[in-house]
């Protein structure tokens, strides 16, 4: 494990500067993970806004039913799991150096991370009726069909998001 300090001023660089890419990569493989990785980042402001408008929408169900401080703290934990996530993508917080597809598997734990988050909503499952519970299985269903497009088709990172919310 590489315990190597951060530099704090690196900044995403596109891959045409050939820095990302170096190694026994093959050059296409490697093109097309930095590909990825520019179109992650550029996206990475807007994937937290539906994953919030779904997160309220599931609270709208659960308050009044489930006890507040399990809606409180399941709603604060989306929201830190967002903001890591967006802020961790849009810094690079991995050095320059660091070949794509490290980056791409540190970010499909990130949406693993995120997918569990979500998935935690199950537990508002005993308070909701069953409209709710249907309700709030399509809301669930919704995030995940909408995860396609959020990791870009990449099938690892699908399947870390969506994999404990189907599951749940």
């Amino acid at each position: 494990m590489n315990l190597e300090p951060v530099r704090a001023d690196w900044r995403f660089e596109p891959a045409s500067s050939g820095r990302a890419c170096h190694g026994t990569e093959e050059a296409e493989a490697c093109g097309v993970k930095q590909a990825l990785i520019e179109t992650i980042h550029r996206q990475a402001g807007r994937i937290p806004i539906p994953v919030i408008i779904a997160a309220l929408l599931i609270c709208s169900l659960a308050a009044g039913r489930a006890p507040t401080p399990l809606v409180a703290a399941w709603a604060g934990l989306i929201l830190v799991v967002q903001a890591v996530r967006v802020v961790s993508i849009r810094s690079m917080i991995l050095p320059s150096d660091c070949p794509p597809g490290r980056r791409i598997r540190y970010w499909t734990g990130l949406s693993a991370i995120n997918g569990v988050a979500v998935a935690a909503s199950v537990c508002f499952s005993p308070y909701l009726n069953d409209v709710e519970r249907s309700a709030h299985s399509m809301v669930l269903i919704g995030l995940t069909a909408g995860s396609v497009a959020i990791s870009h088709g990449y099938a690892p990172m699908f399947i870390a998001y969506a994999g404990p919310i189907l599951v749940g």
